[in-house]
């Protein structure tokens, strides 16, 4: 604390009297500011390139504690008087501090930051950079102190049982490489105006069965983002985004990431095209709104046990899904493979093998990008199987399976086509149609390589 008196004794009397001016200078010496947002300010105050937002009360009990260590009953009574008046009624000083400069440090396009108690990384796609907090002066940035993970890095390269548990609940490398490469995306806070995915995870039997299924992991993988970056948590079973002001009212400008939690079954996926793509508007109770600039607003993740419906190119360019096979479930827990409970029961080795890990996720993310898994085919005929009814794929598999050659569907005895395009998806062929002599007649191509 820098000490600047801002106050003088009274002219008569036992008692003091407080500048205003003297009180904004003691405030910004200290580090109190006004950071402003797209169509709102905060107040904040910035130590040593740590910031956190503050509100009235607390800067007039940082004041406070200033007065009170110079042990003058009399002088911290006529504080109590004065300052509410000066700082939390009026508020005229608050809104005349400096407008700080200064920009949150964000990642960007090619960079990510993680920050530690101890040190700093700067983690690019071809290298892991281990830095001092006193190198942030020349970043041209402020850090949230929320930010600011309570545990020191030691890089720990041995395999950590978050890894282990995500090798369980994936079918092969591939299946592996498109989970962690969502990690990667979630912590990587860079928002690319071109890359504007929700993480949607779900399970094998939800994407295939269309049936619900509890207990697989989703909430392990979103609670291992959690502990290297703000999340807002939001329960989705409750969740009607259109009729709801208030929805996003837990999100503050330094989240990183709104958490869905097991949205309810025919969710609107739409109600989200608006924040995913652009600004985020948050009303709170009692409070005013503020807007948080896209650049600025935190990614979504989504967990479900039920299909997120929408199949349009506005909902393809927002979703990315990840799956889990159901190696775990409501009858064989994590907790029962491993033995412990994760995060809870780590000692200090797990958790640097744990941070070396997802460090590596943002290197990988930076590296490759998301990548996509496919259903295997097994689970591809079984998602089929719930799509179409069992005659029309019986005809479909007997009697269609010469290709350049046109079926009628009269005379196949099918009802429309609709189930017959999903059927060519799942071969992978190319479908066509035609009316010819008044009856409706389709067949099958191969997929011409692009």
């Amino acid at each position: 604390m820098i000490k600047h008196i801002f106050w003088k004794k009274a002219l008569t009397g036992n008692k003091y009297v407080f500048n205003a001016a003297e009180l904004k200078k003691f405030l910004e010496l200290n580090g109190f500011c006004r950071y402003k947002l797209v169509d709102s300010e905060k107040l904040l105050l910035i130590i040593n390139n740590i910031a956190k937002e503050v509100t009235p009360q607390d800067t007039f009990n940082y004041c406070l504690r200033f007065v009170e260590i110079q042990n003058n009953q009399i002088l911290t009574n006529d504080f109590y008087n004065q300052g509410e008046q000066l700082i939390i009624r009026k508020k005229v000083i608050l809104g005349s501090l400096t407008e700080t400069n200064l920009l949150p440090l964000r990642d960007n396009k090619t960079i990510c930051y993680i920050f530690y108690s101890n040190l700093f990384l700067e983690i690019s796609k071809d290298e892991i950079k281990l830095r001092n907090y006193s190198e942030t002066a020349s970043l041209n940035g402020f850090i949230w102190k929320k930010s600011i993970i309570n545990r020191g890095f030691i890089r720990n390269n041995e395999i950590s049982v978050i890894e282990l548990f995500l090798k369980k609940i994936t079918n092969n490398e591939l299946h592996f490489k498109s989970v962690i490469s969502a990690n990667g995306y979630l912590l990587h806070k860079y928002k690319n105006p071109s890359l504007t995915k929700v993480i949607i995870i779900s399970d094998e039997n939800t994407e295939a069965e269309n049936q619900p299924n509890g207990g697989t992991g989703k909430g392990i993988f979103v609670k291992a983002i959690a502990q290297l970056m703000n999340v807002a948590t939001q329960n989705g079973k409750n969740l009607d985004l259109s009729n709801n002001r208030f929805a996003y009212q837990d999100v503050n400008i330094d989240t990183n990431i709104l958490f869905l939690d097991d949205v309810k079954r025919n969710f609107n996926f739409e109600q989200l095209f608006n924040v995913t793509t652009n600004d985020m508007t948050i009303e709170k109770k009692n409070k005013p709104s503020f807007t948080i600039p896209f650049e600025l607003s935190p990614k979504i993740v989504i967990t479900t046990n039920h299909n997120i419906n929408g199949d349009s190119s506005s909902h393809n360019r927002r979703k990315f899904t990840i799956f889990f096979n159901n190696y775990f479930s409501d009858l064989y827990a994590p907790f029962q493979e491993f033995k412990h409970l994760f995060f809870n029961d780590w000692d200090e080795t797990e958790w640097n093998r744990f941070d070396t890990f997802m460090v590596n996720c943002i290197k990988e993310f930076l590296r490759e990008g998301l990548k996509q898994y496919e259903f295997n085919n097994e689970l591809r005929l079984k998602k089929l199987r719930v799509e179409i009814d069992d005659n029309v794929f019986s005809i479909l598999e007997n009697k269609c399976d010469e290709l350049e050659t046109y079926y009628s569907v009269k005379e196949l005895g099918l009802g429309n086509l609709k189930q017959v395009k999903i059927y060519a998806e799942y071969k992978n062929y190319e479908f066509s149609d035609r009316r010819l002599n008044g009856c409706t007649e389709f067949k099958f191509s191969t997929k011409a390589n692009l």
